[in-house]
């Protein structure tokens, strides 16, 4: 009985707005179908972009990757170097350092003023007896170790130029 009620009741409304519901069911669908196709085609445009900017960010890190390995390998390399040469250096300066304890070299001769001031001269070399040459062992001994560490600067120097080099070519 329901149901006759309903029937009876929709028969009542004007053909009017049955066209406008229709129009609006209709319209409604069209959107719809229109909006999914419009969204797919969106979907479709973001996800070959997304393909094509993960291609380029791939190239990129491949390409940082072989860049760094290739400077690790030059800095590797510098390193190697200066571990070499700082242990040759330090062999040539303990070397040094003991020929002259032994005495077996010099660095130079002691220098004596001569002429305008005797009295400066006499007194600078009062302390020093008159035949004995070069600097003092202590004295030699500072200037060699000085002029090693000055060494050991320039090495380091070196590697980085050697890196710096490489990495240009």
């Amino acid at each position: 009985m329901t149901w006759l009620v309903v029937l009876a009741w929709l028969k009542r409304i004007p053909w009017q707005l049955w066209a406008a519901i229709s129009l609006i069911v209709v319209l409604s669908l069209s959107h719809g179908c229109a909006y999914r196709r419009g969204a797919s085609a969106v979907q479709t445009d973001w996800d070959t972009q997304k393909a094509a900017d993960k291609v380029i960010v791939d190239t990129a890190t491949a390409a940082a990757r072989t860049t760094e390995s290739r400077q690790a390998g030059l800095i590797a390399g510098a390193t190697a170097q200066l571990k070499k040469d700082n242990a040759d250096a330090q062999a040539t300066l303990n070397r040094t350092i003991a020929d002259l304890r032994r005495g077996t070299v010099r660095v130079r001769d002691r220098f004596t003023c001569q002429g305008a001031m005797p009295q400066a001269a006499g007194s600078a070399s009062g302390s020093h007896p008159a035949g004995q040459g070069g600097l003092s062992v202590q004295d030699a001994e500072f200037l060699v170790r000085f002029a090693g560490e000055a060494d050991a600067i320039a090495s380091r120097l070196t590697a980085c130029q050697r890196v710096i080099a490489a990495d240009r070519q």
